[in-house]
């Protein structure tokens, strides 16, 4: 499957004059893009397909908190940027560390707000390439049977066929009639390919893990802080995460 660095950005702000502002000069360098007034218009609309997210913070009914906390859930996550005018250091840093791709304050230089949103772009399309490998080789593991995936574990792991036949109480000549079937099924020429489709799954592994690091960061942080929010008429109001 080829893929390219396409996709829409989606800009969820409820400053039309604003949004439309943004998408005429990211349409004229060639980016697509696709305005949203709120976080329900953003869900309700054609979300699914590849693409970048320009969040406000502030906005009517469910808050930009809310809708990065929904992303968070998902995988592989739609890349954000948060582009508002809550100028705050902590949000800022808590927003980074748990995986936004950058935190620009309004008004934004074109050159810069550009810069990030095909970072963005190049993220989302390498999480697509990178989510249709682990999907290939989560797809080829699942035709081994139990006794082929820990074979395929043990030569994996750089073990003989002694040893392996020894962890697993079988004879020499059975383990290789099963690594021969594996790398089969798997499609793999060597044993160094079934070396890199281990570390494929390790470090998908290790990108969950990632993610419920990030998770749990931004969760706590918005425990330890209250953001400073305007209302609806105005003044300041206290955003609530109940």
């Amino acid at each position: 499957m080829r893929f390219t660095q396409d996709g829409f950005v989606h800009i969820v702000d409820d400053d039309v004059s604003f949004a439309n502002s943004i998408a005429r000069m990211l349409w004229m360098t060639g980016i697509p893009v696709r305005c949203h007034e709120s976080v329900a218009q953003y869900l309700a609309g054609d979300v699914s397909g590849p693409g970048c997210l320009l969040l406000d913070i502030c906005l009517p009914g469910s808050s930009g908190f809310e809708l990065y906390e929904t992303l968070m859930s998902q995988h592989p996550r739609r890349p954000v940027i948060f582009l508002t005018g809550v100028d705050d250091v902590n949000l800022s840093v808590a927003a980074m560390r748990s995986g936004a791709v950058d935190f620009l304050l309004k008004p934004v230089e074109m050159p810069q707000l550009l810069a990030s949103v095909r970072r963005a772009l190049a993220i989302d399309l390498a999480q697509r390439i990178e989510q249709q490998r682990m999907a290939d080789a989560r797809s080829r593991l699942g035709m081994l049977s139990r006794i082929e995936i820990e074979v395929f574990r043990g030569v994996a792991r750089g073990q003989r066929g002694k040893q392996v036949a020894h962890d697993l109480r079988l004879s020499t000549r059975t383990i290789k009639f099963h690594r021969e079937r594996l790398m089969r099924k798997l499609q793999a020429s060597s044993v160094a390919d079934l070396v890199h489709l281990h570390r494929v799954l390790q470090q998908d592994e290790e990108a969950r893990r990632q993610r419920s690091s990030q998770k749990r960061t931004w969760h706590a942080s918005r425990l330890a802080h209250r953001w400073l929010l305007p209302s609806e008429s105005g003044s300041p109001k206290r955003a609530s995460w109940a």
